[in-house]
Formats: structure tokens, sequence, C-alpha cells
């Protein structure tokens, strides 16, 4: 069966994830041209600064060829290979169940150094190539008798064998990446010769989508009449939702940075008589200053543009024509009055009948050129072009990106500044204790010797020579507090983006609200093995209730409950009805809950409330699960709500922009117990 990653059934895909449907792998053979050829280029990479060339002779005759295979031998490779690097030969042809739940990880992109150095060496790109460094991985490997193996994109070591510091270490990896290239599942780094090939690729393949759909990671495609899962690819390298088919597709959000402080501050003379903690000023510039995240700003614009421009052109269409018709009826009109006008002047004012006639005539006539006039002002109005408006609409996105960077922010600092800073002095105090209590303790000497006494200055001056270097590191500590927020921006924003521009098929909630009016004195508490925190406003009796009911679900993972005074937006604040939601679950690369078991958790919500006869809305930021869950259900019942205005931040996710699920709850009130 052949493992294909490409737009397709998504039934398919839910069957690979439950184990109920297994592709198989099939594994190549120690020794074969492409196992020579990936030993051969890794070993020019780590003999040679020179990018080595990954081409051969196609076994079928043809020319020399990147990959060493031509289209047509493309097309009948019999199914997406998995290469390994042998530890000895192996008893088995096709991959165990472990290399399936090995290859489900998101693995780890190459680290900058190593990336840089294998990308000047082969003159590919490998930002999309994931390293698999953990248990499972180690124990597949184990299970193929391999050092390390390649499927796609993705490379899976056994235990210890990623160590690209040292020269075997480089050695493996660049004949893994070797087998990526052959795998056809990188980009080559554009030169100006390669951007027209790329183009020329790109127009030839438009259009071709059922093709494209039986196209496999590595390239291949499978024979006639071989049984073939095409499926879905369950994320981006980024963790973001693929594009459907058809639509543009969006920049994965960039990988989140860490910030390094170098202490170059020198001791001051003095040492204070207190320490103070200081937050850092936001770096200045568009987008903090950061290239990477300024570029990927204006491609998620341009993507946004792409995606909206067809709407947006038919919009302006038709407000320029209810426009030119609104201008062309006004004139007619005048026209009109003139015309009768004209047609009734010189006529006897006393002949009523024949001045009635030369009205009526002079309005048929009239009629007949004013709808002519409407007609030839409307056809006159043309659509926009396309690529100026799609430009027009980039830059106000992007402007608009930018200005939402800074307010988030802002509002980041307003929220979480206090309690950085009381982290921040917490650390300060607690190691210029540790540190005066070490420099004033007397020096252990020989028995018989006296300590040499130290000044008090001198211990001062000891103190302050180590404190430079804690403040160093709590600034850093506030610097990746500050790019922790900004990496959830970026993906959250590429989250809303699908949110805007995928269609969804499922109805949005017409006419919800609460039930009802709760009085302050009738609401009760969260139940107490569900509570957030203590001492929290209560909430409705209903609200209550459901949650109880959830938590009994055994289908439903661990969650906690909090309120707040004012709780929900619009007709839902403060009326009891609204909750926030938070997951004792683990998080995935972007900062959303691991995508299954938010899933599994709204569904259980739904559940709940179809049993209690309730409707729900979840006010959460991942587009994947929101799609999923609101397909199942045919409603909207879950939506996204991020943005920061006035130094406020009202956010859904990813962490650390608020991480929760907001729950509205229309839900029957309790009938009185008679």
């Amino acid at each position: 069966m052949y493992l294909q990653r490409t737009i397709g059934n998504q039934a398919v895909l839910r069957l690979l994830e439950s184990g109920a449907l297994q592709p198989k792998l099939r594994i190549n053979q120690p020794g074969d041209i492409y196992e020579q050829e990936a030993d051969r280029v890794a070993e020019q990479v780590t003999a040679s600064p020179q990018a080595p060339t990954l081409q051969r002779k196609c076994a079928c005759g043809q020319h020399a060829v990147v990959g060493g295979e031509c289209e047509e031998c493309k097309k009948k490779r019999e199914a997406t290979t998995l290469q390994r690097a042998a530890t000895s030969a192996a008893s088995v042809n096709t991959a165990p169940p472990i290399v399936q739940k090995a290859l489900r990880s998101p693995g780890q992109p190459l680290d900058a150094s190593t990336r840089a150095l294998m990308e000047s060496r082969l003159g590919y790109d490998f930002s999309e190539v994931r390293m698999h460094t953990d248990a499972r991985a180690a124990e597949s490997a184990r299970a193929l008798n391999a050092h390390a193996y390649t499927v796609g994109r993705n490379i899976v070591f056994g235990a210890g064998q990623y160590a690209p510091d040292t020269r075997r270490g480089t050695q493996l990896l660049a004949h893994e990446l070797a087998h990526v290239l052959q795998s056809a599942a990188v980009t080559r780094i554009a030169r100006k010769a390669d951007e027209k090939e790329e183009e020329d690729k790109k127009k030839a393949t438009e259009g071709t989508g059922s093709k494209a759909e039986a196209t496999s990671a590595s390239g291949t495609a499978p024979q006639d009449g071989a049984v073939s899962a095409t499926v879905v690819p369950t994320v981006t390298p980024g963790g973001h939702t693929p594009a459907p088919p058809g639509v543009a597709l969006c920049p994965d959000a960039p990988p989140r940075n860490i910030v390094v402080v170098g202490c170059t501050t020198t001791p001051s003379p003095t040492l204070p008589v207190a320490e103070k903690a200081i937050l850092p000023l936001p770096s200045a510039g568009r987008f903090g200053g950061d290239v990477d995240r300024a570029k990927f700003a204006k491609e998620l614009a341009q993507c946004r543009a792409s995606r909206e421009v067809k709407d947006e052109i038919e919009k302006r269409y038709s407000k320029d024509v209810a426009t030119a018709k609104k201008r062309a009826t006004e004139e007619a009109k005048k026209d009109t009055e003139t015309a009768i006008k004209a047609a009734t002047e010189g006529l006897d004012p006393q002949d009523k009948g024949t001045i009635s006639r030369a009205k009526t005539r002079a309005a048929a006539d009239a009629k007949k050129a004013a709808a002519k006039k409407i007609a030839e002002a409307q056809a006159a109005v043309t659509r926009e072009d396309v690529a100026t408006v799609t430009a027009e609409l980039a830059t106000k996105y992007e402007d608009d990106l930018a200005a939402d960077y800074d307010n988030t922010i802002r509002g980041a600092l307003v929220r979480y500044g206090a309690w950085w800073l009381r982290i921040m002095q917490a650390k300060l105090d607690s190691e210029r204790k540790r540190i005066t209590k070490e420099k004033s303790a007397k020096p252990k000497v020989t028995k018989g010797d006296t300590p040499p006494v130290k000044s008090t200055e001198e211990i001062a001056a000891e103190v302050e020579a180590d404190m430079v270097e804690v403040r160093c590191k709590q600034e850093e500590w506030a610097r990746n507090q500050l790019e922790a927020i900004s990496h959830a921006w970026a993906v959250g924003r590429r989250e809303q983006i699908d949110f805007l521009t995928i269609p969804q098929k499922a109805a949005y909630l017409k006419d919800f609200k609460p039930t009802y009016e709760v009085a302050i004195s009738d609401r009760i508490e969260i139940p107490t093995s569900l509570q957030a925190e203590k001492n929290m406003p209560g909430v409705a009796p209903e609200m209550a209730d459901f949650l109880s009911h959830l938590a009994a679900d055994p289908n439903t993972p661990a969650f906690k409950a909090s309120n707040y005074s004012g709780h929900g937006g619009g007709s839902w604040a403060g009326k009891g009805f609204s909750t926030d939601l938070s997951l004792t679950a683990t998080r995935d690369q972007r900062g959303f809950w691991e995508h299954s078991t938010a899933v599994r958790f709204l569904l259980a919500i739904d559940a709940t409330a179809k049993a209690l006869g309730a409707r729900w809305r979840v006010l959460y930021n991942d587009f994947g699960v929101a799609q999923e869950v609101n397909q199942i259900t045919s409603s909207r019942n879950v939506e996204f709500i991020g943005h920061s205005e006035g130094g406020k931040l009202n956010w859904h996710g990813p962490d650390p922009l608020i991480l929760h699920f907001h729950l509205d709850l229309e839900i029957p009130q309790n009938k009185p117990t008679p």
C-alpha cells in the first residue's frame, strides 16, 4: 500500500490514526544504488566543503538526473521507500507498526548551525526536514536494525545516533539527508536559473489536482490497479492545518527564537543597597525588529489577500454597479422632467387632453431612454484588476498586522508584566542572599592557620561581580517571555487566517443567548474538584450541574474550570453561564493542546450538552480542532477570538496567549423541586 501525504481522504487518515489501517512502507536493501549514493554523498560532505552533486544515470538508460530517476521511472516505483542505515542485514521487507507510531510525532527541525552546514554542502532547503530522536524513534530504529532511517522529510534516529557535532554523526546525518533528496521531499535552494524552473513547474502542475492526489511524498505514483491510501497531511511542518485544494498556501509561523543575552556589563563600583527587577523594553522596529517575523507577516498578508481577492473584487464590482445605477437613475429622472416640460411647451393651457397625451408620450419615451441609460451605465462598470487589488489588500493586511503586533505586546506587558517582575525580583533577592552568604563565609584553612579576613568592601565587590551575571540572566528570562508572546501571536494570526478564509460546512448558532436571568444570590460555586482556584464568583446552578456531568463522562479529559466577575461577552456578560476550561494535558509545537485531546474534550462537551438539552459555544483558536468538531456537530460550536485593545488581551490560545476554552452555555432552567 502506498503511503501518500497529499490532499485526500480524511476517513482513511482516521483509520491510519486509529491503527485500523496500516500502510506498508517498503524497506530498501543494504548496498542498493540508493544506499551507495547516500554513502558517497555522506563521504563528500565530511571530506570536502564543496556541495556534492546528487546525479546518476537512471536505470532505464535515460540521461543523468538529480535523484537518479527519471520522471517515468518515478511513476513506476512500487511504493514509498523507507531508507535506513542498517546495523545488520534486515530480515523484513516492510516496516513494523512501531515505525508508523514514530512517524506520527511532529519531530524537530535541524538546529540552525547544522542546517546551515548541510544546506551549504548539499544545496537544498532543509527547513521542512524533521528529526525524530525520542524513545519511540529509538525503538523503531531498533526494530529495523538501523542506526537511522528516512521516510520522506522525516529522519528517525536510534538511541544516541543523532550527534551532528561529531564527524560520525555528521556523516550519518548527511547519509540520511541524501535519502531525503532521493525522495524529492525538499526544494533546491534557488539560484537565478532555478527560479524559472520552479515557475514552469508550478504552471505545469496547475489544474492537475487528480494527478497531484495520486502522487506520494517521494514523488512516485501507484501502478494501475494498485491499492492506494491517499492520506491528508495531519499538519504542516509548523503544525498548522494544510490548505485544501485550490486555496492559497499560507506560511507557517516561524519557530520561536531563544534569546541569549551576552552579558558584557561591567560590575558597578558599589553594590546597590537592594536589587531592583526591571523589565526590558520591547525591541524597537516593525514586528519587534525581527526579520523572520516581518517576512512571515508580509507572506501571511499576501496569502490572506490571495484567498480573499475574488470576493473583494465582486464586492467592489457590486458596489460600483449600484453606484452607477443610482447615478444613472437620478440623471434619467432629470431627463424625464426636462422631456415632459419640453413636450408641453407652447400647448394651450386650456387643452388638458392634448397636454395629458403629450406628457404620456414624453414619459414613455423618457422611460425607455432611462432604462437604456441605466443599462449602459451598469454595463460600463468593469471589475478591478486582480493583481492590483491583491497588492492593495496585502499592504493593508500587513499594516494591520504590524499595529496588532504592537498592541499584543503592550497588552502582554499589562497582563503579565507585574507577574514577571515578581518572579525576577524573587530570583534576584534569593541569589543576592545566597551569594552574600557564600562570599561572607570564612574560607576553610589548614588547622592552626588563621582564615584571611575580607573587608566589607571586598565582600561587596565580589557579590557585585557575581550579581552582574544574575541580572543578565533575569533580563534574558524576561526577553524570552516576550519572545514567547511574539511566537504565540504569529501562530494565532496564522490560525485566524484559516478561520477567516477556509469554508466550513456548519451553520452558525441562531438566537444563541442565556435562557434566563440568574440572581447573584442564586448562583453557586463551581464544583470543588473542578475549581482552578478558590473564592471565584458563582455560576448558574445549571452551569455547575453541566460541569459535574461533563467531568463524570469517562471520555472527558481531565480539566479545571474558572470564573470571574462580568465573565462573558455581549448578552453573556456576567450572566453566570460562561466559564473558562483548561486541560491538564500536553501541548503541541504551536502551544495548543494536542489535537486529538482537544477534539475529544469538545465532543464530550457536545455529548453532555445534548444529554441535558443544551446548546454550547466555545472560543478556542486552533482551526484544525474547530474544523473537525464543527464538521461533526454540523454547527459553528467552536470559533476564534483573539485581539488586543486598550492594553487588554482577549485571546484563547496558543500558550502563553491565555490558552483555554471559553464556554458559553444555553441550557434549560432547572425546574424547582416540588
